[in-house]
């Protein structure tokens, strides 16, 4: 099957489709972050998210979408591209005929309220469903790099043991 992989820098995702024998296209926003995929037969596809043309290529023949948003730095409103993003996706995935769409997003759109980016995932998630595309939404409430990131020593100052 061919999955697509929007976000693929650093994604592991990525290199497990790889390790299981399928076809994968690597979108990411610049292909030289992506370029340790190309040994292991990644197609890379450089891809600006708020083309929805481009994005609506980037997945034609995709059996499957795996959607882990980038982080929209450099952006006066940030949540708001993340959304805006987040739609392109979805429409292009429509349009494309993709058979299953996963979306990373984050633990707590149904109970956090007023936190921008819980929000913006929220959003994004009903967009999803409104869709008519197949379906899988992930809420990893942490990631093993965010612990790397914060270092043993404030993990342990925070009682995190």
């Amino acid at each position: 099957m061919q999955i697509t992989v929007i976000g693929a820098t650093g994604n592991a995702v990525a290199a497990r489709a790889l390790e299981k024998g399928h076809s994968l296209r690597a979108v990411a926003r610049n292909s030289d972050s992506c370029v340790n995929l190309v040994d292991s037969g990644a197609e890379i596809v450089a891809c600006d998210l708020n083309d929805q043309e481009g994005v609506t290529s980037a997945l034609a023949g995709a059996g499957a979408v795996y959607y882990c948003s980038p982080l929209p730095i450099g952006y006066d409103q940030p949540f708001t591209v993340e959304r805006s993003w987040g739609r392109n996706a979805i429409n292009a995935a429509q349009s494309a005929g993709v058979e299953h769409f996963v979306l990373l997003s984050a633990a707590g759109p149904e109970t956090a309220r007023s936190v921008v980016l819980i929000e913006t995932k929220r959003a994004i998630e009903r967009d999803l469903a409104a869709s008519g595309l197949a379906y899988t939404i992930l809420r990893p409430s942490m990631f093993m790099d965010n612990v790397a990131v914060a270092g043993p020593e404030a993990l342990l100052a925070a009682g995190l043991a």
